[in-house]
């Protein structure tokens, strides 16, 4: 499995889905980001949560169900009421046999290839360990930007803004860079793992109607978390496994014009918003903004503080 095949190619309807994504960071942090102009993409393995793109994608149905939907899409195929897609080799050859047994019966068909079903549903399961496995190792040096849609949340600010002495960076998505921006989708949060196939995949596949898809795979592992983190409000960007294969994490760079904000936390010293807005200067469309305590709630405001001309 080639795991650039895995990345999905990205619509134009993506550009511009949303304008603004915001990233939190300590002080340290933005002064390097200002400084170099290039952002972290992180690998799985440093990631705070462990079970980030860290989890098995699970298989769970009911046997007996898809046993009977399984069959009875089968029975299609080999009736050639159901058209198999090209390269399918199991449809191909199911085809072949309904040629072959024109006067077969659905009871001594259901006989034969309900069989055939039991064992192939047994080497599946068995298989699932080490499929989970393949994905997590292809997974591992991939890697994503997190970003956020929320600016005021005070956990945010607490737990990736250095409790306030940090700053958050805006950055916009321009559709005539070719922003990766562009490319960013939100994250599901879940209860329960994803599941790898539903059961109506399964019976399409089982009947030679449909394979994996491993960017499915994929996908899933990316933008899904558990319900604990919703909170953070993320979106991500995926980039397979980056520009530099063998790098992890990676510090790529991003268009000067990509920044146009920077939101000092209160804890910030005056010398040191000096510092930050000194380095902000080189970025043309840069808004200089501050947090400030609410009135009214138990989430930070906004304030602008300078605006670039033009």
């Amino acid at each position: 499995m080639n795991f650039d095949e895995m990345l999905p190619s990205v619509p134009t309807s993506w550009n511009n889905r949303r304008v603004h994504f915001f990233k939190y960071m300590s002080f340290s942090t933005a002064k390097a980001v200002l400084t170099n102009g290039t952002l972290r993409w992180a690998t799985p393995g440093t990631l705070n949560d462990p079970y980030d793109i860290q989890f098995d994608l699970a298989v769970t149905v009911d046997r007996a169900k898809l046993k009977v939907a399984s069959l009875a899409k089968l029975w299609e195929v080999f009736k050639g009421e159901r058209a198999v897609g090209q390269g399918n080799l199991l449809g191909a050859l199911v085809r072949t046999m309904g040629l072959s047994l024109p006067n077969l019966s659905r009871d001594e068909f259901e006989k034969e290839f309900g069989e055939a079903f039991e064992e192939g549903f047994d080497r599946m399961m068995a298989s699932l360990p080490g499929v989970n496995a393949d994905i997590r190792k292809l997974m591992a040096d991939s890697k994503i930007l997190c970003l956020t849609t929320d600016p005021i949340n005070t956990s945010m600010w607490a737990h990736y803004g250095d409790l306030s002495r940090g700053a958050v960076l805006r950055f916009r998505s321009i559709a005539a860079l070719s922003s990766p921006f562009g490319m960013a989708k939100p994250v599901e949060y879940v209860d329960h793992l994803p599941k790898l196939v539903d059961e109506d995949f399964l019976a399409e596949m089982f009947a030679g109607l449909a394979s994996i898809n491993p960017s499915v795979a994929s996908h899933r592992m990316v933008f899904t978390k558990g319900t604990d983190w919703s909170y953070e409000k993320e979106w991500r960007i995926f980039a397979g496994r980056g520009r530099n294969k063998t790098e992890a994490p990676e510090d790529l760079p991003f268009h000067d014009l990509e920044l146009d904000g920077l939101i000092f936390g209160l804890a910030v010293p005056d010398e040191g918003r000096q510092e930050l807005k000194a380095l902000a200067d080189r970025y043309p469309n840069v808004e200089i903004m501050e947090a400030v305590r609410s009135s009214v709630g138990f989430r930070h405001e906004i304030r602008t503080l300078h605006r670039p001309a033009g």
